[in-house]
């Protein structure tokens, strides 16, 4: 009562060792065949998993690219960084002027070389995230420039020329133009101060200089309307004199007074001379 099926759903088997001990090349078999005693696969994963870790790892692959792409750009970006940085740094230490930062605690986070060697410093490490009371300098230059620092940092304002009596490396006294300005951050918020100070001691010395020449020409002009006025007097003086003396007669008492009085009214007129030729100004 069992029919006979001919054609077999379950396709044709065959016997793996039997196939490799004849030397029959299984791409010959029929399509759909099915081992026996074959040898176990090093590894058996379904393929519903095997396409999940396939597509996990392409996507890792994919991430990763990316990642290295990023690393390669924030290598490329560091480096333009550093540049340019190394360029600032360059370009502040050949400006002859004195320039220096700090941040809203009065820390110093920055200074170039010149600031440096006219402090006498070793090095930028021997100021930087310290305050004026941790530098060895004069205490009422840090008191001020700690006051100028603070006051620029409230009014939010810069300052301009202010003239500063410090000393140099070597204890001699110079002078310093400081403008100082408020450092502000993205939103304009004020983060630190900005101080550029140019040696002006030079200037002022020449200024006193100035002063001192000035006050010599008024004092030449001064002397020379004396000189004048004298030389008038002087002039009277000889004058009478020689009159008188002309209708004495010689060997008196009064006679020998009278040539004293001359002599000295001549002396008198020579220095007049002298002052005026000293106090007429040079055709040079």
């Amino acid at each position: 009562s069992i029919p006979i099926d001919g054609y077999p759903e379950s396709g044709y088997i065959f016997d793996y060792q039997v196939l490799k001990k004849r030397g029959i090349d299984m791409k010959l078999l029929p399509e759909n065949s099915r081992f026996i005693n074959a040898p176990k696969p090093f590894y058996e994963i379904a393929k519903e998993i095997f396409w999940t870790i396939a597509v996990s790892v392409l996507l890792l692959l994919m991430i990763l690219a990316l990642l290295m792409r990023n690393i390669v750009r924030r290598r490329a970006v560091e480096q333009e960084i550093k540049d340019q940085l190394s360029f600032l740094e360059t370009l502040l230490d050949s400006i002859p002027m004195l320039i220096c930062w700090k941040d809203l605690k009065q820390r110093y986070i920055g200074v170039n070389r010149s600031f440096i060697q006219f402090f006498g410093l070793a090095s930028s490490e021997d100021i930087l995230y310290r305050t004026d009371e941790d530098m060895p300098l004069e205490s009422n230059f840090l008191s001020k420039v700690t006051e100028l620092d603070r006051q620029v940092v409230e009014s939010k304002q810069p300052l301009r020329k202010y003239k500063l009596a410090v000393p140099n490396a070597k204890g001699e006294p110079e002078w310093l133009q400081v403008n100082k300005v408020p450092l502000k951050d993205q939103r304009g918020a004020v983060v630190g101060t900005l101080s550029i100070s140019e040696n002006i001691t030079r200037e002022v010395s020449l200024e006193r200089q100035l002063l001192q020449s000035q006050k010599m020409e008024a004092i030449g002009t001064l002397a020379g309307g004396l000189a004048h006025d004298f030389n008038n007097i002087l002039t009277s003086i000889i004058n009478s004199t020689e009159l008188v003396l002309m209708d004495m007669e010689e060997n008196t008492l009064a006679h020998k007074d009278l040539s004293r009085v001359l002599g000295a009214a001549n002396r008198g007129s020579q220095v007049v001379k002298q002052i005026l030729t000293f106090s007429r100004p040079t055709q040079e």
